[in-house]
C-alpha cells in the first residue's frame, strides 16, 4: 500500500522525516517541491545513477555520469484534496511526460498545469525511504528503470506490481 505525501506530511518530508539512513542521502531526502531547485533526480538505493535528458522529444535514460545529468526543477506545486502532484522539467526549461507507450519524454515546451500527461503524484517510499512518482494520467503507472546500467531508459509502467528488478524509489539530490 502506497502512502501519498499530502500537504500535511510535506513539512515532515522537508525535516527529513523519511530518510534514508545512508547520511550521505538524509539531507537530500525530502521531496522535490517548487523552491527546492535545482536538483538531480536520483535513485535512493544507488545515489550515483540519475536522470539524463536527451533533447525534445526523446526519452529521458539514466546516467552515471556527472557530466550527463540533467537539472531538474519541479514547477506547478498542486494539492488539490491534501493530494501532492509535481511537474518537472529539464535545465533547459522543457517539461517531462508520459506518453501512451508508456515512456518519459522531454517535451518540446515549459509545463503547463493543465496537462495531466505532465503531472505526477508523490508518494512515500517502501519502507518510507524516499518517494514514488505515479502519473496522473496514467493511474497505477509508475516511473522506473530496469536496473543500474547507464544508458538505460526510464518508463512509466503499471505498479500492480511493478515489474520484477524495477527501480522505482528516488531521491532528489540537490547541484
Amino acid at each position: 500500500m502506497r502512502k501519498l505525501l499530502t500537504a500535511a506530511l510535506l513539512p515532515l518530508a522537508a525535516a527529513g522525516a523519511f530518510a534514508v539512513s545512508t547520511p550521505a542521502l538524509a539531507a537530500s531526502q525530502s521531496p522535490p517541491t517548487p523552491g527546492s531547485n535545482p536538483f538531480n533526480m536520483a535513485f535512493t538505493n544507488d545515489s550515483q545513477l540519475r536522470w539524463q535528458s536527451n533533447g525534445t522529444g526523446n526519452q529521458v535514460t539514466v546516467s552515471r555520469s556527472g557530466a550527463d545529468y540533467m537539472t531538474v526543477n519541479a514547477v506547478h506545486e498542486g494539492s488539490g484534496g491534501g493530494t501532492i502532484t509535481e511537474q518537472y522539467q529539464n535545465g533547459n526549461g522543457k517539461c517531462m511526460y508520459v506518453n501512451g507507450s508508456e515512456q518519459l519524454l522531454v517535451s518540446a515546451g515549459a509545463c503547463d498545469s493543465s496537462r495531466t500527461d505532465q503531472r505526477f503524484y508523490v508518494y512515500v517510499g517502501p519502507s518510507g525511504t524516499g518517494y514514488e512518482l505515479e502519473s496522473v494520467r496514467y493511474v497505477r503507472d509508475f516511473i522506473m528503470t530496469y536496473g543500474n546500467t547507464s544508458g538505460f531508459k526510464v518508463w512509466v509502467k503499471n505498479g500492480d506490481p511493478l515489474p520484477a528488478g524495477a527501480w522505482h524509489n528516488f531521491t532528489a539530490i540537490q547541484r
